[in-house]
């Protein structure tokens, strides 16, 4: 690679960057994108085993309806 290197940055060309800024310029940019979560991550856990416990109690509540009929 040549270290004559053409980048967009904020909506500027900047010209004549060594590599190491592009990519360190790269990750800057991509270091800033952050996506807050509305609750805790472990809350989406503990959430879908309730949900599946749910299902689980409906299931074994209906384990002896077919030999009913």
């Amino acid at each position: 690679m040549s270290s004559k290197t053409a980048v967009l940055l904020e909506g500027r060309v900047t010209c004549n960057l060594q590599e190491d800024d592009v990519f360190s310029a790269v990750l800057a940019e991509e270091s800033e994108l952050v996506n807050h979560l509305p609750i805790p991550a472990p809350v989406y856990g503990i959430v879908a085993f309730i949900v599946f416990v749910g299902l689980l109690a409906v299931t074994y509540a209906f384990r002896s309806v077919w030999t009913r009929h």
